[in-house]
């Protein structure tokens, strides 16, 4: 399985430079490049995607955005404590008084 995962890679990165050469340097291309290791040393890799981690990126600027600048890190941390309360509530939990 990792030996033709590899050459699927290669291929792709083969194909890759020969379209445009710019596209291998992207994170998200060359991260496929160490992905036949990374499987082999920890096994499967079920959320190698990175949108996940790109969405979350968004929430962080657009909380980021909406700071005092006096104190960023609390500001942002309050903005997530805000969103996990509210997404709790949207998911229909309830607190004990």
């Amino acid at each position: 399985f990792l030996v033709d995962l590899r050459v699927i890679i290669d291929w792709t990165m083969h194909k890759l430079v020969q379209s445009m050469g710019q596209w291998t340097n992207k994170p998200k291309f060359h991260h496929l490049t160490h992905l036949p290791n990374s499987i082999n040393i920890f096994g499967p890799a079920p959320l190698f995607a990175t949108e996940t981690f790109e969405s979350y990126n968004g929430v962080l600027q657009a909380a980021s955005i909406h700071t005092n600048c006096q104190s960023p890190g609390c500001d942002i941390a309050k903005h997530f404590n805000n969103y996990q309360l509210l997404w709790m509530l949207l998911s229909g939990a309830y607190f004990w008084n």
